[in-house]
């Protein structure tokens, strides 16, 4: 594991001195500007270096996988990191181990894109091309990088460096990757409506595209800080006393919610990346009163109920495409395709019913909190340590409304009617909320075999 460490460090510390000499090779002599070259950021890390990179960073992912496969078989997976034992020291120095071979990888890429991006202002074919070749490169990295984040997420002494060494190891800087992929993907489409961009076709696998790429970068970060805010801890009920910022707070602080949002509303037809995205909302956002009221002001309810159409909408057009087939007699790659709708089904579920679960916890009322609001209206916000405005309540459910919330319930509700989760929250919403149609009927069993 050190090994795999020091060889990470050996490549990432050649990367940087390899940015810094390709920085002074472009600098005018007499401006002392840098100067615009085609090849601007291509020639600083070799595709040997990537591929090395990734496939240490993918050990480190099998190790610790390994790792919590073998304390599930012992009935011990919850890897608190508590503990004075040598197993506990063992576990820890794995876990940031992999917390510290991710964010040196995520520290040198990320600055290596911002190198390339700053250099590359203007538009012409033979830049846009290499720009779109270095982010599919990059975002394979970053991605390895981001998976082995999620998997050492909920361990305790990773949560720990997170929240008391943010210096080195805060939030900011996986978001900062979210946020500048989706920036560049966004610049690369824009020369591409201007001018055919060229991709090299041996960098990518079968069936990839840079936009499946640069999804699934998405998807992992949005994995990761939802694994983040996921813990019994992360959003305790507001006390005035030993109070402690939440990492669903710094999530929040450090615009994780928007970087979130802003991917879901870019892979807006990619099931997996709104599944994920929704999921890691649902858990910033819990029982998070500031966060919720965040989640409004970024227009978050109206994305969410865009994205839940789209994803609905697209298996109702497959399920009928299906049925067509099948009463055609079109026995062609039977198995395959029903696999292939099975999957699609359940990726469309679970979408509908994060989203049902985002919109249920946002628009209900708990009594339980009105202990925490005082005379002038406000709860106290254990995070800012002082009283804040309360989240309006009829106010959001007038947003949710205006959103048409009662087509995107009903119509997952139609789509799914044998789950218990979505009709049950489903039916709540509609009649607390007025719905005065026809509401869809429970068709599933209520303890499934």
């Amino acid at each position: 594991r050190l090994e795999i460490l020091k060889k990470l460090y050996d490549i990432c510390k050649e990367i940087v001195r390899q940015r810094y000499q390709h920085n002074y090779d472009n600098i005018d002599d007499n401006t002392k500007e840098r100067k615009i070259s085609s090849d601007s950021g291509a020639s600083i890390v070799t595709m040997k270096q990537k591929r090395n990179v990734i496939v240490y960073l993918n050990s480190l992912a099998l190790q610790l996988r390994y790792h919590q496969d073998d304390m599930k078989a012992k009935g011990d997976g919850k890897n608190n990191g508590h503990g004075d034992s040598d197993s506990d020291e063992d576990e820890n120095a794995l876990y940031l181990t992999c917390q510290e071979a991710a964010y040196h990888t995520l520290s040198t890429f990320h600055a290596i894109r911002s190198t390339s991006t700053s250099a590359s202002a203007s538009t012409t074919n033979d830049r846009s091309s290499t720009n779109m070749n270095i982010q599919m490169d990059h975002d394979r990295v970053q991605s390895a990088a981001m998976a082995l984040l999620a998997l050492s997420a909920k361990h305790e002494s990773v949560r720990e460096r997170n929240m008391h060494e943010a210096d080195v190891y805060g939030l900011d800087l996986p978001i900062k990757v979210m946020q500048s992929s989706l920036q560049v993907l966004g610049s690369i489409k824009r020369d591409n409506d201007n001018a055919k961009v060229l991709v090299d076709e041996d960098v990518l696998g079968e069936g990839e595209t840079a936009e499946t790429i640069a999804a699934e970068l998405q998807r992992k970060c949005c994995l990761y800080l939802g694994a983040l805010a996921d813990s019994a801890n992360a959003n305790s009920v507001p006390s005035t006393t030993n109070s402690t910022v939440s990492l669903s707070t710094v999530i929040a602080q450090e615009d994780g919610l928007e970087a979130i949002l802003n991917a879901m509303g870019w892979f807006r037809y990619h099931s997996h990346v709104i599944n994920w995205a929704l999921w890691a909302v649902f858990h910033i956002c819990y029982d998070h009163i500031p966060n919720q009221c965040l989640f409004v002001r970024l227009d978050g309810i109206q994305k969410v109920c865009m994205v839940m159409d789209n994803i609905v909408n697209d298996w109702n057009k497959a399920k009928t495409k299906a049925t067509c087939s099948e009463a055609l007699n079109d026995n062609r790659d039977d198995e395959n395709d029903a696999l292939a709708l099975a999957a699609m089904r359940d990726e469309a579920k679970e979408v509908a019913r994060h989203g049902i679960a985002i919109l249920f916890d946002l628009l209900r009322y708990d009594e339980k909190k009105g202990d925490h609001y005082n005379s002038d209206n406000k709860i106290y916000n254990s995070d800012a340590h002082a009283y804040t405005a309360r989240k309006d309540f009829m106010h959001v459910r007038r947003i949710a409304l205006n959103a048409g919330m009662h087509a995107t319930v009903k119509n997952a509700m139609m789509a799914f009617d044998d789950n218990t989760e979505i009709m049950m929250m489903g039916q709540q919403m509609l009649i607390a909320t007025g719905y005065d149609g026809d509401i869809p009927k429970f068709e599933g069993k209520l303890v499934p075999r």
